[in-house]
Parts: structure tokens; sequence; C-alpha cells
């Protein structure tokens, strides 16, 4: 696993980035080889020493997304138990809400016409 790759580096996620920080993070994760495991499953039959292995890339995917946030945004993932756990509570807090969506979102609406066929509602 590289250690040369500094978290204090990544733009802490503050609830407007949500975008740059992802994909920093996921960067990140990849270098640290935690974002396969961070996907996986525990098996149902896993002998101890994997369990061991499975529960410490969970715990350091988690505690590197928490680390990576600004404390409002901490907060939310800080119970999660995984690293997919604090990831999927973060996207589904805020990745609706990245700028970047919000502005794609908008240029749709101004593009928006109604035809012919439709009413107003």
């Amino acid at each position: 696993m590289p250690d040369g790759v500094d978290i204090t580096k990544i733009t802490k996620l503050n609830g407007s980035n949500y975008q740059d920080w992802a994909d920093d993070m996921h960067s990140l994760l990849i270098l640290k080889d935690l974002w396969g495991p961070m996907h996986k499953d525990i098996p149902p039959q896993m002998n101890v020493e994997d369990r061991e292995e499975w529960t410490r890339q969970q715990l350091h995917a988690r505690s590197l997304i928490h680390l990576s946030c600004k404390h409002d945004q901490a907060r939310l993932c800080a119970a999660a138990r995984t690293g997919i756990d604090a990831w999927g509570i973060l996207a589904n807090r805020y990745a609706s809400n990245d700028v970047s969506n919000v502005m794609r979102l908008e240029e749709a609406f101004g593009q928006a016409r109604k035809s012919a066929q439709q009413t107003m509602e």
C-alpha cells in the first residue's frame, strides 16, 4: 500500500465540492489499495485472519473518508461501520447538491420547452 500519499493534500468535503472531493478520494483509495476491498461484502464463512484483514481495510477506508471531510460532513459518516457505508452516506447527501450538478440542471431547465401537445400541468 503506497504510504507516500498525503491525505492533507486532498481538498476536504465541505458540502459544495462533492464531485471534486469524490474524484480525489476515489484516486486516493485506489492508490491505498482500498477501493476494491471497500466494495467487498464480508463472506459468511471467512477465517479469522481474513476477517481481521477485511475489517482493517474497511476501517482504514472509513477513516480516510472521515478525515477528508470538514466537521459537519464528517459528523454525517461518523457512525458508518465500513468505508462503503461512509461513501454512500456522503454520496446520498451531496452528490445531487454538487455545484456542477446544479449548474447542469439549471442549464437543462433553461433549455426545456413545452411541446404543442403538452399542457402546462
